[in-house]
């Protein structure tokens, strides 16, 4: 029988509920000693149990704090409370349909043709909306933003939305707009007759006993788009109901079948680094473990996200919530709650699951004259653990000539800042030649280390604490030694990483995405450098 929290959250130690605590406590430890800079709140929900709630600076129990877009999530919600009451007959039904005022000849909408008229609540579900629509490519304060422009505007919210041209026809390609998000509170105004804040009140926050959450009202338009404040104990009310399947104590508020329709799909999106991530209704769809190849069939783990670091991650397979509040200033902070999601509370839930140093294959003369038949060894012939006392991690390695090993990663223990790259060489049993780090005051890491002719190495990432932008392609040359020789930073003003790098004959290839230049929200980015790290060429 399930346990329902409308009357307040029933707790309980993890171990109760089939949850590692190790794991857990480490993140409790870690958030505390500050190592995840501007998190507010981390709460943990297990089989209806809140097993850990954690509030940090800047977050409190009681605390009606900001969900920036992780409002849209809810807002997809409200579209499906007001499909199951009847409001909504289906999310096939034309979008200008609950637009009726632009109909006349005195106010009709701009750019309007037949892909405009075709545009469904499928198509705004999805963000795939087909308008000209310009939002995540260039900064929010900027007067180029549309959704800067809209939330400035003191005139008609959904006329300026309406009015923009269509790029391409509607349903074919996700283009993030929080402007077709708003255009939802107008199509709930009108299918349920009240106003979208009320209607939320009465029939999704009420009934799950929520604390008086908060929805800004601009000019009479509800900012479905990034306006609404609840607390997090709330935040996981929410996720609950969709862990449930959309029923709460007995009553269906979501149509049979709705969570799963929300939280699957064809969308591939946008991705946080290099993880394959999708988009169902206004909820991120990604994989259930670091290593799984796509998210857009059917998510093994579904988000609720919005700027600044507010989450809602919801695991079905493992009956589990993971909520975090925060108040990030750059994307690398704000999407850390992904890093802490596979890292801590995954493990904690399935302890099979967890990030391991991949495999490397050294040739030698018995291994090449093996049969092909030969059975394939299964038992490691060493395990070495490297670090300090706090969150250290091994991202890539690789052979070095002398049949050892050299690897890269971040460490919180050792260093100048918060994470710093960390480089350590070892000998073919594993056991530590030498360690080094590089950084400044904030996060720095290493995704992919090589060793050159001279046996010095090369190591590329990115960082935070240097560079011109909010987070910097960086490239780092050492001796054999360890010994820093000289960095580079490459990028603009926006996010910028490395996740690879090639040596070659007169100097490196470096692969990564870039957020500063290019065409996309996230481009790919290929640069070429001389044996100097100084750029000959780049490309997105």
């Amino acid at each position: 029988m399930h346990v329902w929290p409308t009357d307040g959250w029933s707790t309980a130690a993890p171990l109760a509920v089939g949850m590692d605590p190790e794991p857990l406590n480490r993140l409790i430890a870690e958030a505390r000693a500050g190592h995840f800079r501007d998190l507010h709140s981390l709460l943990v929900v297990k089989n209806g149990r809140l097993i850990v709630e954690e509030y940090l600076p800047g977050g409190t129990v009681d605390q009606l704090h900001t969900l920036q877009s992780v409002s849209k999530s809810v807002t997809s919600t409200l579209v499906g409370v007001a499909v199951q009451q009847g409001h909504i007959q289906g999310t096939d039904t034309p979008l200008l349909s609950y637009f009726p005022q632009y109909g006349t000849e005195s106010v009709s909408l701009q750019n309007l043709d037949d892909r405009k008229r075709a545009i469904s609540l499928e198509d705004v579900l999805r963000m795939r909306l087909g308008l000209e629509w310009e939002e995540i490519r260039v900064p929010y304060d900027s007067n180029e933003n549309d959704l800067y422009q809209l939330n400035h505007l003191d005139g008609d919210w959904y006329r300026f939305v309406l009015d923009k041209p269509m790029a391409e026809t509607p349903g074919e390609r996700f283009v993030y707009n929080s402007g077709g998000t708003i255009l939802l509170a107008g199509v709930l105004d009108r299918a349920t007759g009240m106003r979208t804040d009320e209607f939320a009140r009465r029939h999704l926050f009420e009934p799950l006993g929520m604390d008086a959450p908060y929805w800004t009202v601009v000019n009479g338009v509800t900012h479905t788009g990034g306006g609404l404040s609840m607390t997090a104990r709330d935040l996981a009310k929410f996720g609950y109901l969709h862990l449930r399947d959309g029923v709460w104590e007995g009553t269906r508020l979501l149509p049979e079948g709705w969570v799963r329709r929300a939280t699957t799909g064809p969308t591939q999106a946008m991705a946080p680094g290099a993880m394959p991530i999708g988009f169902g209704y206004l909820w991120w769809l990604i994989p259930g473990h670091a290593d799984q190849e796509s998210a857009t069939a059917e998510a093994a783990a579904y988000v609720a996200w919005g700027n600044m670091g507010q989450y809602v991650f919801v695991a079905p397979r493992y009956d589990l919530l993971f909520v975090v509040t925060g108040g990030a200033e750059n994307f690398a902070d704000e999407t850390r709650p992904f890093d802490l999601f596979y890292e801590y509370v995954i493990p904690a839930a399935d302890p099979e699951i967890a990030f391991v140093v991949p495999e490397v294959d050294v040739p030698s003369a018995q291994t090449a004259e093996a049969p092909a038949d030969a059975p394939t060894p299964t038992t490691p012939t060493f395990e070495r653990a490297f670090g300090g006392p706090n969150a250290d991690r091994g991202i890539a390695v690789t052979a070095t000539r002398d049949g050892g090993f050299v690897t890269t990663g971040t460490t919180r223990s050792f260093g100048n800042g918060g994470e710093d790259v960390y480089l350590v060489r070892t000998d073919a049993d594993g056991v530590e030649s030498f360690s080094a780090t590089v950084g400044g005051a904030d996060n720095d890491c290493g995704w992919s280390v090589h060793e050159l002719e001279d046996g010095g190495l090369v190591v590329a990432g990115f960082t935070e604490s240097f560079g011109a932008g909010k987070t910097d392609a960086y490239l780092i040359r050492m001796d054999a030694s360890g010994d820093t020789l000289w960095t580079r930073t490459y990028g603009g003003p926006e996010d910028d990483f490395v996740w690879d790098c090639l040596p070659v004959d007169d100097g490196f290839i470096l692969a990564g995405q870039t957020a500063s230049s290019g065409e996309g929200d996230a481009d790919f980015y290929l640069l070429k450098t001389d044996r100097q790290g100084d750029v000959q060429w780049e490309r997105t």
